[in-house]
């Protein structure tokens, strides 16, 4: 990719004003190791979606057979990948380097308490095997 092209990448990323996006950038991001999968990184964003008005307002979730998921996620997930900001390998998400990039100047402008609280969730979620993950999110309120 060239450098002009992430330049507008990286601009239109900071400038959308898309909290998803930003959500996934710094859920990535977050204590400095991937996300353990597309299930983890579901479950994360519906367990923030309760805490995080901007996520909630922003993506619905319905009932699967792995608790609540959202295709709004997924897509906007699949958005990032496809424009070079994530990588999709097998089993985990993780930041590009220009995806490293976006968070470090987000980063710059997020409250702190919000940072501290996508830490939290990403370690205690991260480390959860499927079936935990999945007892914990069937036990947090359901959001429609």
């Amino acid at each position: 990719m060239s450098d002009n092209v992430a330049l507008k990448i990286k601009e239109k990323i900071l400038q959308d004003g898309n909290d998803l996006h930003k959500f996934i950038i710094l859920l990535a991001n977050a204590n400095d190791e991937p996300i353990k999968g597309r299930l983890k990184l579901q479950k994360m964003m519906y367990v923030l979606s309760n805490i995080v008005e901007e996520i909630k307002e922003q993506c619905s979730y319905d009932a699967d057979n792995y608790g609540p998921y959202s295709k709004v996620i997924s897509e906007e997930t699949r958005y990032l990948e496809q424009i070079g900001v994530l990588t999709g390998n097998v089993g985990e998400i993780a930041l590009t380097q220009l995806g490293k990039e976006i968070a470090q100047e987000l980063y710059k402008n997020e409250d702190e308490k919000l940072l501290h609280t996508l830490n939290v969730y990403k370690d205690f979620l991260n480390s959860m095997t499927r079936n935990e993950l999945l007892a914990y999110t069937h036990e947090t309120k359901f959001v429609r």
